[in-house]
């Protein structure tokens, strides 16, 4: 049983140093992950040294100055072991900070961008509408002058007319006059026929009256 629940943890290890070697090959870790691969690497080595001199230690046999030695090593590799995880501890608090700094800045260039995507925003709704109200005053605009044209073509046309008319009305006055002149003269000349013939009428008359009273 302490066997089946080692080998999930041990697995979990590798893939995670696995994804730490991938992120360190590209460049991607924090300058304090860094540091503790390195204390890392270190601790496995030094868990490896521990294990070559135990297995060293067992094969000395009754050999006690081998034993000691080994023994020696094995403490000696102990205290570096603790010391290595000691600063692993340290070293992943400094990550840990490190990881919320880079969070924070992460956010805090998140929040500079959005902010200046909103200014962008702002600005080209203020364009929009700008440019959009000075449609709307040149179409203004240009309706009122072609209200104006049309107004003063209306004008023209109907002083046009108004000329016309009265064009027209001096016409019919003028041939009315003329009509009236030419009555006169026409009924002038019929009074001075009448009064020639009525004279003629009347010489011969006396011419008659003469005649007679001579005979």
């Amino acid at each position: 049983a302490a066997r089946a629940s080692k080998a999930p943890a041990d697995k979990a290890k590798t893939a995670a140093a696995a994804t730490a070697k991938g992120k360190k090959e590209l460049g991607l870790l924090l300058p304090e992950e860094v540091a503790r691969e390195k204390t890392l690497d270190q601790i496995a080595e030094t868990r490896e040294k521990k294990k070559e001199a135990r297995a060293l230690r067992g094969m000395a046999g009754n050999t006690k100055n081998e034993v000691k030695k080994y023994k020696a090593q094995e403490k000696a590799l102990d205290k570096k072991l603790a010391a290595l995880a000691k600063s692993k501890r340290q070293q992943d608090a400094r990550v840990a900070r490190a990881k919320g700094r880079a969070a924070k800045a992460k956010q805090r260039a998140a929040k500079v961008e959005k902010a200046k995507r909103n200014r962008e925003a702002k600005v080209a709704s203020r364009k929009k509408a700008a440019q959009a109200r000075a449609d709307s005053k040149r179409r203004a605009s240009e309706a009122k002058a072609a209200q104006a044209q049309r107004k003063k073509e209306k004008r023209i046309a109907n002083e046009a007319a108004k000329k016309l008319a009265r064009q027209k009305a001096l016409d019919a006055r003028a041939a009315t006059k003329k009509a009236q002149i030419e009555k006169k003269k026409r009924n002038a000349a019929a009074a001075s026929a009448a009064r020639k013939k009525a004279a003629d009428a009347r010489k011969e008359a006396a011419r008659k009256r003469a005649a007679r009273r001579r005979r």
